[in-house]
């Protein structure tokens, strides 16, 4: 089995992909390139997907090296819907990656590589790469019946419930897998981002589900979360989703909320950083390089 350090050429096959949906966001998004492009080690000329509406598709992004700017197409009804725009990024690029491929890497807008990442390149073992959520939030306990809403999505995806599970971060708290998706992998041979579009879309026009069991903010924001990973759990082998470690989507915005345990001393020693405010870099020291190139980058999102 392959461990982190001993790629075997299956860097090759790997294909990065993110979401430009402004013009604000674009700092962001060429903040996540850029990062991929200097820590990235072996995989840092991967190629990167970037899908944006057809009104920014001529964004200077496209001319950086490696990377093409596709036109996104979605739906009217899930661009309403939170995160809509994600799951049909990853299912057109599922649809786009060169045969043969074995690792498409969603990076979110929201990240940055400090480190190589090669437990994405997933090879003959894994056929995903998933760090579990940070916090419970929607998750379903391992310990209590399904609720209506994973009843529902379980339902929706084909699932059978399993006695797997997985620990949130923060709270330490035993769920049902519930995978964190501000950055993750997977084997696109399997059709696994089409069955994403298909099912969270399913439940997007489902009424009686959306005015129920999904019907507050909260259970509406992570439902593209909540369905992936019933979708995981329906397709993919326990053995065969590699649990990433915590220097994966180590989230910046939650630095303070972390045990002292849990944090990081270093930001050097993060691998994927993940936030959803402005951060304050004075949390965590960065040494050389990585603190020239955060001063060069911004120390927040656009």
């Amino acid at each position: 089995m392959r461990s982190e350090g001993d790629l075997t050429g299956s860097e090759s096959s790997v294909t990065f992909v993110t979401l430009l949906l402004s013009a604000e966001s674009e700092q962001s998004v060429r903040r996540a390139i850029a990062s991929l492009r200097e820590f990235g080690g072996v995989l840092a000329s991967s190629p990167v997907l970037v899908f944006a509406p057809a009104s920014l598709s001529g964004s200077g992004i496209g001319r950086l090296e490696g990377t093409e700017v596709a036109v996104l197409e979605l739906e009217s009804e899930l661009a309403r819907y939170p995160f809509g725009a994600k799951v049909s990024a990853c299912a057109q690029a599922e649809a786009r990656v060169p045969r043969g491929s074995n690792s498409l890497v969603w990076l979110g807008p929201g990240c940055m590589v400090f480190r190589p990442p090669e437990l994405f390149a997933l090879g003959p073992d894994y056929d995903a790469a998933f760090r579990p959520v940070h916090i419970t939030n929607i998750g379903s306990p391992r310990s209590a019946p399904l609720d209506d809403y994973w009843a529902h999505v379980y339902a929706a995806v084909g699932a059978k419930d399993s006695d797997e599970s997985v620990e949130s971060l923060l709270d330490g708290r035993r769920l049902r897998p519930y995978y964190n998706t501000h950055c993750f992998s997977i084997n696109p041979e399997l059709g696994v981002m089409k069955a994403w579009l298909d099912s969270f879309r399913s439940l997007v026009a489902d009424r009686a589900f959306q005015s129920e069991p999904c019907r507050d903010d909260l259970h509406r924001i992570f439902l593209h979360q909540a369905v992936l990973s019933a979708l995981v759990t329906r397709s993919i082998a326990p053995g065969r989703v590699r649990i990433l470690p915590p220097g994966y989507s180590y989230p910046l915005h939650f630095h303070d909320k972390l045990a002292s345990t849990q944090r990081v001393r270093l930001m050097n020693d993060i691998t994927v950083a993940a936030y959803e405010e402005d951060f304050d870099l004075a949390a965590v020291t960065a040494k050389e390089p990585l603190r020239s190139w955060l001063k060069r980058y911004g120390t927040g999102p656009a």
